[in-house]
C-alpha cells in the first residue's frame, strides 16, 4: 500500500515540475510575498520576491528609538506595535503586554525600526538578549508561537493590515517576516523559494482534480 502511495505522490511531482517548466516559459509565477528575516544577532535581510533581485541587508545597531537593545532599520515605515514569541516549556511567559512579557522574544515595530529583544531569562550569549524590556511594550499586540527545537527556532509571521509590522513591500504585497529566535539567519536564494512554491502549487493543484 505505501508502495502504491509513493508511486502516486511520484507522478504528482512529476506533473508538478513539468507544470513549472510550462508556467517559466510562460512567464507565469505564482505570487510570492516580499520577507523580512532578522535574528538575535544583527544579522537581517530583505529579500523580493521578483526574479532576479538579490537580496537586501537589513542595516542593525545596538541601540534605536527605544533605547539600548538590538535594532533593525526597515526600508520603509510599518505599522508601529510589538509582536511577542511565545515558547513552550522550559521557558514560560507569565507576563503578557502591556506590562511585559518575561520567557518569551519581543519584537517592537515603531516607524522603521524594528526592536528585538530576546528571552531575558536565559543566558546572555547574543546581542539581542537583554535583562529588560523597553517596556512598557508598545500596543498594538500580536503572539504568535515560535517553532523549531531549541536553538533553532523561530517564528513566521504575515500581519493583518492593522497588525504591528504591516507594510507593503516592492511588489505591492504585504510584507512576511522571518524571526529567528535561536540561531543565524540566512540568505534563500529567490530561485529556490519559487522553484518549491510553484512545485508545491502545482501539487496541491493536481491533487485536488483528482
Amino acid at each position: 500500500m505505501r508502495v502504491v502511495q509513493m508511486q502516486a505522490v511520484l507522478r504528482k511531482l512529476s506533473k508538478g515540475v513539468l507544470l513549472l517548466a510550462v508556467l517559466s516559459a510562460l512567464g507565469v509565477t505564482p505570487a510570492l510575498a516580499d520577507t523580512i528575516t532578522v535574528d538575535e544577532n544583527g544579522n537581517g535581510f530583505y529579500v523580493s520576491s521578483q526574479p532576479g533581485v538579490p537580496p537586501t541587508p537589513i542595516a542593525s545597531a545596538t541601540s534605536g528609538p527605544l533605547g539600548s537593545f538590538l535594532t533593525y532599520f526597515l526600508p520603509g515605515v510599518a505599522v508601529s506595535g510589538t509582536v511577542v514569541l511565545t515558547s513552550g516549556p522550559p521557558d514560560s511567559c507569565p507576563g503578557l503586554p502591556p506590562s511585559g512579557a518575561p520567557g518569551c522574544d519581543v519584537l517592537t515595530f515603531l516607524l522603521n525600526s524594528l526592536t528585538f529583544v530576546s528571552d531575558p531569562l536565559d543566558t546572555l550569549d547574543s546581542l539581542a538578549d537583554s535583562p529588560n524590556f523597553p517596556g512598557p511594550l508598545l500596543g498594538p499586540f500580536a503572539v504568535t508561537p515560535e517553532t523549531g527545537p531549541e536553538g533553532s527556532n523561530g517564528a513566521f509571521y504575515a500581519p493583518g493590515q492593522a497588525d504591528p509590522g504591516f507594510a507593503i513591500g516592492t511588489d505591492g504585497q504585504p510584507i512576511t517576516y522571518n524571526f529567528i529566535s535561536d540561531g543565524l539567519a540566512t540568505v534563500p536564494e529567490p530561485g529556490s523559494l519559487l522553484l518549491l512554491g510553484t512545485g508545491i502549487i502545482g501539487i496541491l493543484g493536481l491533487g485536488k482534480k483528482k
